[in-house]
């Protein structure tokens, strides 16, 4: 029996929410589909997936080798307690990454995709962002193109 997808796009030129395929159990055809929407929309978000790690990782492989193995970020520790914003090293470092920035950009091959699970989500917002890099490079006049 062949699912047929559900594709919301969250802008004109970036992103779209996919619904209507469980991620850890995909079909034959399926990778193929989810490659071709990536190279179309650059962002997907699968809602609803509550993969395993070994699933997340399977999942990732699909695009390609991946830089590392799965690393969790999170504001809470493993008591279930928040960690302090002030004193914790962790939440330190996440603050880092707190600005606009791209993943990778200090390897010698940068990565062309993330990978990411959320497993408690506010019902509107949220605090990560996308930009749609390609848009903003086309969207650039000629001569600033040429000095990038």
């Amino acid at each position: 029996m062949k699912t047929t997808l559900s594709i919301t796009k969250l802008d004109k030129t970036f992103g779209a929410v996919v619904e209507g395929l469980k991620l850890s159990n995909l079909s034959e055809s399926q990778p193929k589909e989810i490659y071709k929407l990536w190279l179309e929309h650059s962002l997907l978000i699968f809602p609803n997936q509550n993969l395993t790690k070994d699933e997340q990782v399977k999942f990732a492989k699909l695009f390609g080798q991946m830089e590392f193995d799965i690393t969790p970020i999170s504001n809470v520790k493993k008591d279930g307690s928040i960690r302090d914003p002030v004193d914790d090293d962790i939440v330190k470092s996440l603050r880092g990454n707190m600005e606009w920035h791209h993943d990778s950009t200090y390897m010698p091959i940068q990565a062309k995709g993330s990978v990411f699970t959320a497993h408690q989500v506010p019902p509107e917002g949220g605090e990560t962002g996308w930009a749609d890099m390609t848009a903003a490079y086309e969207a650039l006049d000629p001569k600033m193109k040429e000095k990038i």
